[in-house]
């Protein structure tokens, strides 16, 4: 039995849809290449980001114990009133943009990682 040749339509066709299907291929490889770089270089940074986290973590800490022990020194009477007010004012101040940064590097943390799951987990699926 032999085969008929193909009419230059389904030729075309046929090598049409070929072409494309090896772009895609390509640019799948590509898009895998790019997740893992990028994956790659996240969990460096993370280690860095989840280090400064820890940092902030401290001193925030830090701060809280001091402005404790102040209040317990003001409630006593051990400590100069006009000081201690000025001092309770920065620390708190110094709390708060504590605070405001532990949370913008958590976010920041959070969503990357989120975005880094989805990606890493469509290029996982393979």
């Amino acid at each position: 039995m032999t085969e008929e040749p193909l009419l230059p339509s389904e030729r075309a066709t046929y090598e049409k849809f070929m072409e494309a299907i090896t772009e895609l291929e390509e640019a799948w490889k590509g898009y895998v290449e790019k997740v893992d770089n990028l994956v790659s270089e996240w969990e460096k940074t993370k280690v860095k980001l989840l280090e400064k986290i820890s940092k902030v973590e401290g001193l925030l800490r830090a701060v809280s114990e001091e402005l404790e022990e102040l209040k317990v020194e003001a409630m006593l009477g051990l400590a100069n009133e006009d000081e201690t007010k000025n001092r309770l004012s920065y620390l708190e101040q110094r709390k708060t943009r504590l605070e405001s940064r532990l949370t913008s590097l958590k976010n920041i943390l959070e969503d990357i990682e989120v975005k880094m799951a989805e990606h890493n987990s469509r290029v996982k699926k393979r």
